[in-house]
């Protein structure tokens, strides 16, 4: 099985694997690309994804005069990998369903701190909230370095811990903005230092898991970076405006039977992401009960309204991979949501 094969039955998932380009961006380290085009894909000229309230085109530009403007924050589940396009994104099809303006700011591969920063802008003139997340401070926390604990660790922390080892000075030296430009000059640094990293890499990450780092430390951890940034994105926002916090559905954590569509992608993707991703996955699968307690408990002491989409009865062939979901399986997480708030 390949990836070829995978892009066969779920063409898209080409786009959003190999195609679409992140860069380094100001304030979130890794980002998407701006004004990035194509008929699966756009962003606007900040990189978040288009979204849609019937034909009306929400980004950074339009949100401001929009009528019951909403963020949504998360990670590539919020995003919408998988998604046929912008207008069958979880963002828009909430439009769709509420009526409401909210913006797409979910992050590929963000954690709850990246998600704070890109609500920063919008929080004082937002009239609703919605963080649909949960997945990736738990990942990243099982496979931390230990060089990021205060802030929290990153994914591609490897490659961007290898950056800081040089001064910005000397890596414009190394290559001539104005010959590459920005965006591609990065891609050349990144893809030098992941070719000369990787292997190396790859085996430090077998190593750690090999050891069996403390899983419940991790979730520990995981969970106080989650309040933390969450406290603060609750106590930034207007006090008419509550946070509704959505814990991302995991399919190895559902009861959902799967479809054979589901089986096979999900037979194509573990066996594509090797040993490292079964170990992980089972990690996940083990702690996710617990996981899903400490946020809901987090949550209610903070006074945020909680709902798992692990819990809720989805129809049909909803996922692409065992985290992100087709356009039907959109459609259905947003009107679980819509139903909540």
């Amino acid at each position: 099985m390949s990836h070829k094969e995978r892009y066969q039955i779920v063409p898209q998932m080409e786009t959003y694997n190999t195609k679409f380009p992140k860069v380094i961006t100001p304030y979130l380290t890794l980002f998407h690309q701006a004004n990035y085009r194509s008929e699966i894909i756009n962003t606007d000229s900040a990189g978040f994804r288009f979204s849609y309230r019937e034909e009306v085109r929400i980004d950074n530009q339009s949100w401001w005069s929009q009528k019951d403007r909403g963020i949504v924050l998360g990670g590539s589940f919020a995003f919408s990998e998988g998604a046929t396009n912008d207008h069958n994104t979880l963002v828009s099809n909430l439009n769709s369903i509420t009526g409401s303006s909210f913006i797409n700011l979910g992050i590929k591969g963000g954690n709850s701190i990246q998600e704070l920063i890109t609500a920063i802008p919008f929080l004082a003139d937002t009239e609703k909230a919605i963080v649909c997340s949960g997945m990736n401070n738990l990942v990243v926390s099982l496979q931390s370095t230990g060089r990021n604990e205060l802030f929290g660790p990153l994914f591609s922390e490897g490659l961007v811990d290898k950056l800081t080892n040089y001064s910005i000075n000397t890596l414009v030296r190394r290559a001539s903005f104005d010959e590459v430009g920005t965006v591609i000059l990065i891609k050349m640094l990144l893809t030098r230092i992941g070719k000369v990293l990787f292997g190396q890499r790859r085996e430090k990450k077998k190593r750690r898991t090999a050891k069996g780092q403390d899983k419940y430390e991790a979730l520990r951890k995981a969970v106080e970076w989650t309040q933390r940034d969450l406290r603060i994105i609750d106590r930034s926002l207007p006090t008419s405006v509550k946070v509704t916090f959505i814990m991302q559905p995991f399919a190895s954590a559902s009861s959902k039977e799967l479809t054979p569509e589901e089986q096979r992608l999900f037979n194509i993707t573990d066996n594509l992401a090797g040993s490292h991703w079964e170990v992980l996955k089972n990690d996940l699968v083990e702690l996710w009960p617990s996981y899903v307690h400490e946020l809901e408990t987090m949550c209610s002491e903070l006074g945020i309204a909680f709902m798992d989409l692990s819990e809720k009865e989805f129809d049909g062939w909803v996922y692409v991979d065992r985290v992100h979901m087709t356009d039907k399986g959109y459609l259905q997480a947003a009107q679980f949501i819509a139903e909540e708030l």
